[in-house]
């Protein structure tokens, strides 16, 4: 048993409306409780995937300030996250951390957040003495780049070196 056509009133690209499914299913002969479940299925698969943004940057600060001096950097660049994206900062190896966020629809807008929170590192650790380097400018992270800085997390857990703990610096009087 087939279901009547509705004519759109508008055009549309995708399928959204019950019209736009009776379309795609004119002609077939589908029962009501098939054709709910295929428009539940491609609904989910259609959805949009969210997308991690993501740029690895060097922070140092050898001055006396040192370690504390990064961690306020760091927070000021974690400050300027939002409900909708919220920045996130992962130290890889000293002194290179990851910051990223996850974009759902709108890729530039996330870029552009993550760009934003690097200045603001920047401008908080230069105050400090201090200098922050952009070794990979933000950009869209698949799969493989999210298993390198997985890998290599898990290889500095074998060398002894845990990434969460806190960098202590002795100081020589000799110089």
């Amino acid at each position: 048993m087939t279901t009547p056509s509705m004519p759109s009133t508008k055009r549309s690209s995708s399928l959204t409306s019950p019209s736009d499914f009776d379309k795609a299913f004119e002609g077939i002969q589908v029962s009501e409780v098939v054709k709910g479940k295929l428009v539940e299925e491609i609904g989910r698969r259609l959805a949009p995937q969210p997308m991690k943004i993501a740029a690895v940057i060097e922070v140092n600060c050898f001055t006396k300030e040192g370690v504390e001096a990064i961690k306020e950097a760091l927070r000021a660049g974690e400050s300027l996250g939002t409900a909708e994206l919220k920045i996130s900062i992962t130290l890889i190896t000293p002194p290179c951390f990851v910051v990223s966020t996850m974009a759902l629809l709108n890729k530039k807008k996330a870029i552009d957040l993550i760009d934003a929170s690097i200045k603001a590192i920047d401008t908080a650790i230069r105050e400090r003495g201090g200098s922050c380097k952009v070794k990979t400018p933000a950009h869209a992270v698949g799969k493989n780049m999210e298993s390198e800085f997985e890998k290599g997390l898990l290889d500095q857990d074998k060398n002894g070196i845990n990434p969460d703990e806190e960098l202590e610096f002795e100081e020589d009087g000799d110089q």
